[in-house]
C-alpha cells in the first residue's frame, strides 16, 4: 500500500479511493486467478517480490469456490434492460 500512496498525487485519488480500489481489485475473481501456486509476485513497477505460497494459492482456491455462479440473468427485483 505504501507504495500506491506515494503515486497518489499523480493518479488525483485520496488514500481513501485508492485502498477502496485495492479492496475491490483484491476482491476480484480475476485476481483470484493469478493466485496460482508459484506463480511471480511484482510490486507496482513490475519488479519480482516473490511468488505466490501454496496457502496463498489454496485461499484463492476456497474463496472461487465459496462465490455464486455469475449469470446474465438479472437478479430478483431488477429489470433487464435489454
Amino acid at each position: 500500500m505504501g507504495d500506491l500512496l506515494t503515486h497518489a498525487a499523480d493518479l488525483r485519488l485520496s488514500e481513501r479511493e485508492l485502498k477502496d480500489a485495492i479492496k475491490i481489485w483484491c476482491r476480484g475473481t480475476r485476481y483470484w486467478n493469478c493466485l496460482v501456486e508459484g506463480a511471480p509476485r511484482v510490486d507496482l513497477s513490475g519488479n519480482p517480490t516473490g511468488e505466490v505460497t501454496p496457502a496463498d494459492a489454496g485461499r484463492a482456491r476456497q474463496l472461487q469456490a465459496g462465490r455464486p455462479a455469475r449469470s446474465n440473468q438479472p437478479q430478483s427485483g431488477q429489470q433487464s434492460t435489454s
